[in-house]
């Protein structure tokens, strides 16, 4: 079963690269409700109040990472 990632939609790049790599993803305009990540562009570094801590979902900045990045950096989180 694949990972379900949130991604902010302008990350269109990243959103296709996390299918390519196998990821379930979804808009996070939809929710974040039973993802393993959240993926922003990184003009808001605390998006929603969550951080990386234990019990919360990691929220991975995609500012100044390419798109194979930032699927590298969702695979150490969540796998």
């Amino acid at each position: 079963m694949p990972k379900l990632v949130a991604v902010e939609d302008m990350l269109n790049n990243v959103n296709q690269a996390l299918r390519g790599a196998g990821f379930e993803t979804v808009s996070l305009d939809s929710g974040s409700a039973g993802v393993g990540a959240i993926v922003i562009s990184g003009q808001d570094q605390n998006f929603l109040g969550m951080h990386d801590s234990e019990g919360k979902v990691p929220v991975i900045s995609a500012e100044g990472r390419s798109a194979d990045e930032v699927v590298q950096m969702v695979r150490d989180r969540i796998i």
